[in-house]
Parts: structure tokens; sequence; C-alpha cells
């Protein structure tokens, strides 16, 4: 949750929102074993692109490649050696 005060781009917060908390209690149990769950909303895809950083964009926020490369780490691997502890929906605001 930290991220959206140390996501900086020229100075600036970027982040416009950020949410999200334990989805172990849903009553559906359609979360396929994920615990956690966030969203992450940006005013525009150029903040978007630049939150994402490499290999998408050639420039890229320092805080967040500092947090994928803390929790890379962490998630959960398959019996191939594949990363399956994280999904990512990338979706743009109806608005």
């Amino acid at each position: 949750m930290a991220l959206k005060q140390a996501c900086k781009r020229d100075g600036n917060s970027y982040i416009e929102s950020l949410v999200g908390g334990d989805c172990t209690g849903s009553l559906e149990r359609l979360t396929r074993g994920f615990e956690q769950v966030f969203v992450a909303t940006f005013s525009n895809v150029d903040d978007f692109n630049y939150y994402l950083g490499q290999p998408f964009s050639a420039s890229f926020d320092p805080a967040h490649d500092e947090f994928k490369n803390f929790v890379f780490p962490l998630l959960s691997v398959d019996e191939n050696g594949q990363t399956n502890g994280v999904v990512v929906l990338d979706f743009p605001n109806p608005s």
C-alpha cells in the first residue's frame, strides 16, 4: 500500500488510488488460492506504462521496480519453475 506514496513521476505522486485487502473470506470461494487483492488506478496510460516499466516501457518507476525485485522471490513457483503467485488484470477506465 506504501507504493501510492513512494511512486513518483517528475517528483509527483501519480497513482490515483490504491486499494487492497484480504480476499480469503469470500463467500463465493472463487479466489483460486489467492489471499490478497490490490487495485491501482492511474489517470492516464502514460502513468500506467511508467508504473509497468521494463520491458513494456523504456522509462520506469524505481520504487515499483524495487518492489517487484522484493516481491517476486516471495511468490509461489510451480514444479516447472514458473511463478504462479500473482495475477495481473489491466483494463481501461470506462469513464
